[in-house]
Order: C-alpha cells, then sequence, then structure tokens
C-alpha cells in the first residue's frame, strides 16, 4: 500500500512524471497528496495527508491503523519519497529484511 501511495503522486521512481490509471477515486486522492513530492521527509505533513486515507473503510474495508499497519505503510511512504530510486531501494531493503529478493 505504500507503494500504491507512492503511485499516486504520478512520479516514477526516477522523478519522472507519469499518468496513473484510471480510477474513480484518483482525482480526489491526488489532490490530497499533490504537495508531497520527492525528497518530502516532514513526517507530520505526510501523516496528514495520509491518515485519511489509510483510515478510510469505504476503501480498505477497515481503518488501517485500527488493523495495526497504517504506521508500518506510513514508514515505507516515507522512504520511497527519499528520492530517486527510493521505491526500489525500499522494496529491496523490505525484502531482504523478510528473507526475499527484488
Amino acid at each position: 500500500l505504500a507503494a500504491w501511495l507512492r503511485y499516486l503522486i504520478g512520479l516514477d521512481d526516477q522523478g519522472k512524471p507519469f499518468t496513473p490509471s484510471p480510477d474513480p477515486l484518483l482525482v480526489e486522492l491526488q489532490h490530497r497528496l499533490s504537495d508531497i513530492q520527492l525528497g518530502t521527509q516532514d513526517t507530520s505533513h505526510i501523516q496528514e495527508k495520509i491518515v485519511p486515507i489509510l483510515s478510510n473503510k469505504e476503501i480498505f474495508g477497515v481503518d488501517l491503523y485500527q488493523a495495526e499497519i497504517g504506521r508500518k505503510i506510513e514508514g515505507m511512504f516515507i522512504k520511497m519519497l527519499a528520492g530517486p530510486n527510493a521505491v526500489r531501494k525500499t522494496l529491496q531493503n523490505y525484502l531482504q529484511e523478510h528473507g526475499g529478493t527484488l
């Protein structure tokens, strides 16, 4: 889900813009995330933007914070915003921590 949030900002892993696939909530979600850019590390600002998304039971069926995975997703999303190639690095690190490879 962290990668999905990262996808919604419309920048690939090199920081180049792309157009996400159509989705009924795309405009609303992109608007909410519109001022988050690569390099953004202000956790309180990021939380302000993504908590309403990750806690939305209409999207996920449950509040991901009540399910105790919201903070983990936040942390991964913040790492994926670090700069170019941050998505790949974050996924590689996560997989290595959990015994997988990319």
